[in-house]
């Protein structure tokens, strides 16, 4: 199963949305990912478990200035909070089958971190002692 290539599924912002968002307004990409980060990576990969959509989503999927939180890019994955776990790390801290909350990482895939500081930037908390469920 290490090394195993399978689908992977995002969702796509196509554009700023004027009013409420409709899904006509993204786009469902679906592209292949290899199971395991390269040799001397410090990649790591996640697999979303839970992922929440919330209201304030929508604000971002409009282009803002000045705001606490910035908008959503056009042709990027719409990112928000979830729960994950670590399918293969090449980053010591981040062992396979930990549990972790985060933000921002829900569309990405596979994400490069120079160091676990930086990981730990991204709002990943790993909670691997604790259910699943507790996450939520």
């Amino acid at each position: 199963m290490e090394g195993e290539e399978v689908s992977n599924k995002q969702i796509i912002l196509k554009d700023y949305v004027i009013g409420f968002p409709k899904e006509s307004d993204m786009i469902l990409k679906t592209s292949t990912i290899k199971l395991k980060v390269s040799e001397g990576s410090n990649a790591v990969l996640l697999k979303n478990l839970y992922l929440s959509c919330d209201p304030y989503m929508r604000s971002r999927m409009r282009k803002m200035e000045g705001s606490y939180v910035e908008s959503f890019y056009p042709g990027w994955p719409i990112t928000g909070y979830g729960v994950a776990k670590v399918v293969d790390s090449g980053l010591p801290n981040f062992k396979k089958r930990c549990l972790g909350l985060g933000n921002d990482w829900m569309g990405r895939v596979q994400s490069h971190f120079k160091s676990s500081a930086e990981l730990s930037s991204t709002a990943l908390e790993l909670c691997s002692s604790l259910p699943g469920t507790y996450c939520l």
